[in-house]
């Protein structure tokens, strides 16, 4: 392929769940040739299924302990002055 051809042009879904990185799609135009890495080939989405993505459960509850609990010390540290009217 010499010249940039529009059939093979196509858009496809971007759903995060649907990406694969492995994927390179090698398209010349005008001679020199491109790497598009978008992770968007046909075929592989139709082998794969869709897979939800897995939330490990344990560093959720680490990522909301690391936001609750120093938010909490803080409101109780700021309370307890402003009830001092200092």
């Amino acid at each position: 392929m010499n010249l940039f051809d529009r059939s093979y042009i196509v858009i496809h879904n971007t759903d995060p769940i649907q990406y694969h990185q492995d994927a390179i799609h090698p398209i010349e135009f005008t001679g020199i040739q491109f790497l598009i890495s978008m992770g968007l080939d046909p075929e592989l989405l139709r082998s794969k299924k869709n897979e939800i993505m897995e939330v490990n459960i344990l560093a959720f509850i680490a990522t909301a302990l690391f936001i609750l609990v120093p938010t909490a010390f803080l409101l109780i540290i700021y309370v307890k002055t402003v009830s001092q009217n200092d």
